[in-house]
């Protein structure tokens, strides 16, 4: 059997080793999504109109949802782009009064959420930058996406999200949506590679899409996060584990 001596220099080579591998990760800050359910919004209006306010009217209410830039103009429609308040969808869901045939209701993630018309002419799109990031790293970016119709349009539809994390875009899974109904709330996964020439800051954008054009398309958006991929907890768990099969091997030779 292996001694204790022999055993404590076994256990000293292996943290060594350990370590080394781990120093092959150093420590980094951790890219996050800030604002990423949309909870930290205030009114642009003196009393919000039928409770949700939209991107576009008045000009600048963009600016009212923190860490977000919405893209558009008001001239494209932008008045269909909006932040629902919990309950609200059921009544009028944007500025205009607009309503939904069915409500998806709170997503998992609770709270507010985005209501985007995917239509193409439109092509409005919300987004903020991601720092931190080390090029060349996966990451993994994660969200709740439904599906709904505004109550003056009848007609199937289908609807996703184009999401991109700099120059690499990757759509979500397409909903097909029946008319005057809804797609609930899914959860969706996509990975991304950061370029190794990247600063290690990216545009993390959503640009709401769907068919056909003018019935509209209408897609919601909630609870977004990005991790990298494995995450540094999984590497300092490899790292014990080829810690425990180096000591037990090196035990089993000294034997």
């Amino acid at each position: 059997m292996i001694n204790q001596s022999t055993f404590r220099s076994s256990l000293a080579i292996g943290l060594t080793a350990l370590a080394f591998v781990l120093s092959a990760f150093p420590a980094q800050a951790i890219p996050v999504v800030k604002n990423p359910s949309f909870e930290d919004a205030t009114s642009p209006f003196t009393t919000p109109i039928f409770g949700s306010f939209n991107f576009e009217i008045p000009v600048g209410a963009q600016t009212q949802l923190k860490d977000w830039t919405v893209t558009g103009t008001p001239q494209a429609m932008g008045f269909l782009d909006c932040l629902v308040f919990p309950g609200d969808a059921t009544v009028h869901v944007c500025g205009g009064g607009f309503a939904l045939w069915k409500d998806p209701g709170l997503s998992p993630d609770g709270g507010n959420h985005i209501a985007f018309d995917g239509d193409s002419s439109i092509a409005h799109s919300i987004a903020q930058d991601i720092h931190d990031l080390i090029p060349g790293q996966l990451y993994k970016v994660s969200l709740l996406q439904a599906a709904a119709q505004l109550d003056d349009r009848t007609g199937d539809t289908t609807e996703w999200w184009d999401v991109s994390l700099g120059t690499e875009h990757h759509d979500t899974a397409v909903m097909h949506n029946l008319s005057k109904d809804i797609v609930p709330w899914n959860f969706q996964t996509l990975t991304f590679q950061v370029p190794l020439t990247s600063t290690g800051t990216e545009t993390l954008r959503f640009l709401a899409r769907g068919t056909p054009d003018g019935l509209p398309p209408f897609v919601l958006l909630d609870g977004i996060s990005i991790t990298a991929v494995p995450e540094p907890g999984t590497i300092a768990l490899l790292g014990i584990g080829l810690l425990g099969v180096f000591v037990r091997r090196r035990s089993k030779q000294l034997a």
